[in-house]
């Protein structure tokens, strides 16, 4: 039976995102946090995936990274303001 692992993917995407905050951090707005967050980060985390069947867990995961990220950007830990700027 094939499978995915995500595990490099969701390294990369933490190693490139926490490089990018470490070097803009609070200085940038948090628009242009997100926009490279979008353009760098992104594309670690969903290339290759339209290649392998996701299931409900491996779309959960990929989210957490997502939503991890955007608690770090805006120092908040509570699920709905997260899901509050993830959808604008």
């Amino acid at each position: 039976m094939f499978s995915c692992c995500f595990r490099h993917s969701k390294q990369g995407v933490y190693r490139c995102f926490n490089a990018i905050f470490s070097e803009v951090g609070r200085i940038a707005s948090d628009e242009v946090t997100i926009e490279l967050f979008k353009k760098k980060c992104l594309a670690l985390l969903l290339y290759g995936t339209e290649a392998c069947a996701m299931k409900k867990y491996h779309i959960a995961s990929l989210q957490f990274v997502v939503n991890t990220c955007f608690a770090k950007i805006f120092n908040t830990r509570s699920k709905d303001v997260i899901n509050d700027c993830q959808d604008k």
